[in-house]
């Protein structure tokens, strides 16, 4: 079997059975590693001829590698579904697979983007992309987004072209950079990246001042604009959906200790103090020294009040003052890898919780007074 070509599916019932047709005559199995599709692209790809394998999104990376891991032929030709294979990219692919001393083993192939009904040639669209491969030759990182293509082999390039229809609408480019986004957080989140405002604002900029100026997108027209505007608008909600990743699940390895004894109305404040947190903890131990039914009232009042907030009222008899023993209790009791104690009269500044966890370094403590 010379040529296995690999594609992985969502909801492509509009494109597949082009991008299929296309390889038809060169191609000894075409795979087709599916998303559960909720359209037609299962029924049409099997139709086309192709055998089909609906399975859970994994991320870009895991799901090619999956097609990758079907694929028997000699050669593998590795697209994505909206990616045509041009009639002459189509004699060039068969040339090589069946030449005795092709003059490498893996190629890098020019895309001709169509983006909004126009061809795209700048604003760094116009680019090659490893597509041809021995099998074997080329490894596809895990990333669930921007996988990168790995090998060891000589690159070559080749010029006839995959016509890559990007997008059609406004609608579809906007339904696509959500999920894109989504998936760009969830992998940066992995090395704890935090952007700041000033970083988020500059790449977004940069990214188009990139893209319609220094790479010339504004030759390619309104549609040039139109793309140079949406990819900095893709830039800033991948790095704000990563910022509001990474403080969603910053303390969520931390127990927050409070220490207390019959002030409910220092207590008060400092669980309000706490719950107006920018990183809320994992779970609230509030180590009751034997603290009057008022305290204990106010404790199931805040429960109830934040149902979503996991707080626990940990509490033991009064025999006189045992602050050590009433803490150690709240500690065994703590599911966090991470505990911070603070005593009931304090009230947090807002970023408290989050430097803690961020510097992970023991402070000193300064009471500030609440009543």
């Amino acid at each position: 079997m010379k040529l296995s070509v690999g594609i992985i599916t969502f909801n492509e019932e509009n494109r597949i059975g082009k991008t299929i047709d296309a390889i038809k005559g060169i191609a000894d199995e075409i795979i087709v590693v599916d998303s559960e599709s909720r359209d037609r692209t299962v029924e049409i790809a099997k139709f086309k001829g192709a055998k089909v394998f609906v399975e859970k999104w994994k991320g870009y990376g895991p799901q090619k590698n999956s097609v990758l891991e079907k694929c028997c032929g000699e050669w593998i030709l590795l697209l994505d579904a909206d990616e045509v294979v041009s009639p002459e990219l189509k004699e060039k692919i068969k040339m090589i697979i069946n030449s005795s001393n092709p003059s490498s083993e893996v190629y890098k192939i020019k895309l001709r983007n169509i983006a909004f009904g126009r061809k795209i040639k700048f604003g760094g669209w116009d680019d090659y992309v490893i597509r041809l491969w021995k099998n074997g030759k080329v490894k596809i990182s895990n990333r669930e987004v921007h996988e990168k293509y790995q090998t060891k082999e000589k690159i070559e390039k080749i010029n006839e072209l995959i016509i890559h229809y990007t997008y059609d609408s406004i609608e579809e480019f906007l339904e696509k950079l959500n999920r894109y986004t989504s998936q760009s957080a969830k992998e940066y989140i992995k090395n704890k990246r935090n952007p700041s405002f000033i970083k988020i604002y500059s790449k977004m900029l940069f990214r188009f001042v990139k893209m319609y100026i220094l790479q010339l997108g504004f030759l390619d027209g309104y549609e040039g604009y139109l793309l140079a505007k949406y990819s900095s608008i893709y830039t800033m909600t991948k790095y704000t959906k990563l910022r509001e990743v990474y403080y969603n699940t910053l303390g969520k390895d931390t127990s927050l200790v409070i220490t207390t004894y019959n002030w409910p109305d220092a207590l008060k404040l400092c669980l309000e103090s706490v719950l107006a947190q920018t990183v809320l903890p994992h779970e609230i131990i509030v180590a009751d020294d034997g603290s009057r039914e008022e305290t204990a009232n106010l404790v199931r009042d805040f429960q109830i009040s934040n149902p979503f907030v996991k707080i626990i009222h940990s509490w033991q008899e009064d025999k006189g003052f045992r602050a050590g023993m009433s803490r150690n209790r709240a500690i065994a009791k703590a599911t966090g890898n991470y505990v911070i104690i603070i005593d009931g009269d304090l009230i947090l500044e807002r970023h408290f919780v989050q430097d803690h966890i961020e510097k992970k370094k023991m402070a000193f403590l300064f009471k500030v007074p609440v009543l």
